[in-house]
């Protein structure tokens, strides 16, 4: 890090200033838009930020999906991983949440990292909701 900092400033150029996320005034939810992402909210705790997918990704993918935190202990982290892939035939799109892959015995096998805590919550309440914001917002644009 050291030796990076010292080619910067030996070349001429600044290091970024960070600023602490208190002294920035955010836009509301709403109007945010980052590098053509809008921002949705979920509801009070999560926004949802969808990027569409651009050049050079895989066949049949629609768009990658943040989860931002905007309140409570999680507020300012963001959950990455989500993916949304097109329907074969008559389905609907469908949503891939974040997973670990590893192999066992040349097995290749995937580590689900979002898993409910008991048998009342389950992952599909979070794809449909996820669904809803996606087709939200190809209503809005």
């Amino acid at each position: 890090m050291f030796r990076s900092r010292f080619l910067r400033v030996a070349r001429g150029l600044r290091p970024r200033v960070i600023r602490p996320i208190d002294l920035i005034q955010p836009e509301p939810l709403n109007q945010r838009s980052h590098g053509g992402a809008q921002m949705t909210q979920l509801d009070e705790l999560v926004a949802v930020r969808i990027l569409p997918a651009d050049r050079g990704v895989p066949a049949g993918k629609l768009a990658d999906i943040e989860l931002h935190f905007t309140a409570g202990a999680l507020e300012g982290l963001k959950l990455l991983g989500f993916t949304v892939w097109e329907g074969r035939g008559d389905k609907r799109p469908s949503v891939s949440l974040s997973a670990k892959q590893y192999v066992v015995n040349g097995e290749r096998r995937n580590f689900t990292l979002l898993r409910p805590t008991g048998e009342t919550q389950t992952p599909d309440a979070l794809r449909a909701a996820l669904l809803a914001a996606l087709a939200d917002q190809h209503r809005s644009t």
